[in-house]
């Protein structure tokens, strides 16, 4: 048999209980600003609720990405890029992006270019290494592998700024 992993509310339940000794020490309206940091981290977050791109500018491009390869070249045109589909996960609606595995070259470069336009200019995202896998001894690139970690890359930088700008605050007002 398998073990059962902790959920994220056990993890944070049983972080909180080990500054117990910690959260006695504090004054009394300290204590309030640790047990509501903790009672943010334990609140739910809905998956259809994290920032993204709006995708709408990437998904008009997105038309005519089939890398034919010898294959007839009509099919490019109803075969995007990108889909977006709402379906259920773990019983709440959630975004489902798919990606093309076939997508060619020029199209990825396009629509990575119009991701890119959604970061923000201090990203410090290295680029040139996206996509980019071994196979053996030899260097290969995926542009489906490289669209996804541009966006994971996006939904990361977003957070951390959001945290960055939350943190300031809650700083700002001590």
């Amino acid at each position: 048999m398998g073990r059962t992993l902790a959920t994220m509310a056990q993890l944070i339940l049983e972080e909180q209980t080990s500054f117990d000794n910690f959260r006695r020490a504090l004054r009394r309206e300290d204590q309030r600003t640790f047990d509501a940091l903790f009672a943010a981290a334990r609140k739910p977050v809905s998956y259809t609720h994290l920032p993204h791109p709006d995708l709408t500018d990437v998904l008009e491009h997105g038309g005519g990405s089939y890398d034919a390869g010898g294959a007839d070249p009509t099919r490019a045109a109803d075969h995007p890029a990108m889909r977006l589909d709402l379906a259920r996960y773990e019983g709440r609606p959630a975004d489902f992006l798919e990606i093309d595995g076939s997508v060619c070259p020029d199209k990825a470069e396009e629509l990575m270019a119009i991701i890119r336009a959604h970061l923000p200019s201090n990203a410090g995202l290295d680029e040139s290494r996206l996509g980019r896998y071994q196979f053996g001894h030899e260097e290969r690139r995926s542009y489906p592998l490289a669209l996804t970690q541009l966006l994971i890359a996006y939904q990361l930088i977003l957070t951390a700024d959001q945290i960055e700008r939350a943190t300031d605050r809650a700083v700002a007002t001590i």
